[in-house]
């Protein structure tokens, strides 16, 4: 634990008094309305003053949704361990979708075109490791109709695409019947992504407000509350300070988001930032901000019900892919399993810059950081081969013999972790390394990128579904554009 319970009681406290006496900024009518309704006041700045019985109101839920969701699990079948395998080790490559491309060629960060964006798709679609991709934002698409227009372009070159944020809550009913067309279940929230991050400090803004109510107008209450806040720029500069007032930015959207609909599933989480005195470098890669994400989610778990995520491993701030990129993500790593007390989970995702750009080659990195961890919870498989008693006896009763040149070795020697980026071999003449650098190791990783694509393969959608696809966009772009 990182906090002891004394200073779990005053930060309790503090949460609370921040909650009861300045209150959240609620940028929405309606709401407002309903938070008042629920027993909040409106204070002479405008804030709601929410009292804390209402919060707790909102915990005692929480801690109830918790309750049930651990007794369905106890219900079902375990799940299945997790295996290593050559092929799928990243779910979700380039979460949550850069808005820059860093071109390794040209050596520079670029701004995104509809050719690099589908380019990128199918670069994804093609790479076994990669489950799932996240949608890219080139820009230059009519606002209100963006999301709809670039989930719908990425799907039309890959299955794997992941959904995205209802950047207009408008948008929202489309991208759940987006969803409908291709999973065939009512209301899926399949491609409905995205957060209704609080605007720093302690405001409920005007678009996470209005995504709220309509998730809630369209049958799907399904909330993710986060904090995003600048250490000492929007929050204080001291790690306590700015545990209290992300945590009570977290604990009021909630209450916001209970006061909407009282059965609605709600998830909050830490994604605290970090910047320079004169606030042109952020950074989301520092110890004190693994720190203070982990304080958030101690201190919700252990009074505020739980059911929090932190965004520890967000992205490296590295601008430029390489292994100040992959040391970032390492130290991201192991600091959020130091502090949050779970496995290591090495989480880059091809990202830089603090998410900002993407970049193919970092992604390539990522993705056999991760293959070689996965390694480790490989499960251990108990049978005659895998013993290979019989094989030891039949080698040993020779001299000299050793298990080189013997069958069960050729059978098995692919089944050994090999790496295909990081250096083993000894670098120099002849070697598939190179000379060594890290240079060289990123000129390996854009030929593999290379190599995926040109092996990629369109999907074979229905033309029923395409034809569905296309309406979607049509009906978008006549209420949204006329």
């Amino acid at each position: 634990m990182l906090l002891n319970e004394s200073q779990v009681d005053r930060l309790e406290t503090e949460v609370f008094k921040l909650l009861e006496d300045v209150g959240l900024g609620v940028r929405n009518d309606e709401i407002t309305a309903m938070m008042l309704k629920a027993g909040c006041t409106q204070a002479p700045t405008g804030r709601l003053l929410i009292p804390r019985a209402l919060a707790q109101e909102l915990i005692l839920s929480q801690i109830r949704s918790t309750e049930e969701e651990q007794q369905r699990a106890a219900e079902e079948d375990a799940p299945a361990p997790i295996r290593a395998s050559a092929d799928y080790v990243m779910r979700d490559a380039f979460a949550p979708g850069p808005t820059q491309y860093y071109d390794f060629e040209r050596g520079e960060t670029v701004a995104l075109t509809e050719e690099i964006v589908e380019g990128i798709m199918r670069f994804a679609d093609a790479t076994p490791q990669i489950g799932g991709v996240h949608c890219w934002w080139p820009g230059g698409i009519e606002p209100e109709v963006e999301s709809i227009v670039i989930l719908l372009r990425a799907l039309k070159v890959t299955r794997k695409a992941l959904g995205l944020d209802a950047i207009y809550p408008k948008q929202v009913k489309y991208l759940i019947e987006i969803g409908e067309i291709l999973t065939g279940e009512s209301r899926s929230t399949r491609y409905l992504a995205g957060s209704q991050c609080m605007t720093p400090p302690l405001v409920l803004g005007e678009r996470a407000a209005g995504e709220m109510l309509e998730r809630y107008r369209c049958g799907v209450p399904e909330y993710f509350v986060a904090t995003m806040t600048m250490v000492g720029i929007s929050s204080p500069i001291t790690n306590l300070g700015a545990v209290v007032s992300g945590a009570a930015e977290v604990l009021g959207g909630m209450v916001a988001a209970h006061a909407i609909c009282a059965e609605a599933s709600i998830i909050g989480g830490a994604y605290v930032v970090s910047s320079n005195i004169k606030g042109d470098q952020m950074t989301m890669a520092a110890p004190e901000m693994a720190w203070i994400n982990a304080a958030i989610r101690e201190l919700f778990e252990r009074r505020f019900g739980g059911r929090i995520i932190t965004g520890t491993e967000y992205s490296p701030c590295a601008r430029v892919p390489g292994l100040q990129a992959t040391y970032e993500n390492y130290f991201l790593a192991f600091a959020a399993a130091e502090l949050e007390g779970h496995p290591l989970r090495y989480a880059g995702r091809g990202l830089l810059a603090n998410g900002s750009v993407g970049s193919p080659e970092q992604l390539m990195l990522d993705i056999e950081a991760q293959a070689e961890l996965s390694y480790l919870r490989r499960p251990a498989v108990l049978d005659e081969e895998a013993l290979a008693v019989d094989v030891m006896r039949e080698v040993m009763a020779e001299e000299g013999r050793t298990f080189l040149d013997h069958d069960h070795t050729l059978r098995h020697w692919r089944e050994r972790w090999t790496p295909r980026l990081f250096l083993w071999d000894a670098p120099g003449p002849g070697s598939p390394y190179g000379d060594g650098s890290e240079r060289h190791m990123l000129e390996r990783a854009h030929q593999m990128c290379l190599d995926n694509l040109a092996r990629y393969e369109p999907p074979d959608w229905p033309a029923d579904v395409l034809k569905a696809l296309d309406d979607v966009e049509r009906r978008a772009r006549r209420e949204f554009l006329g």
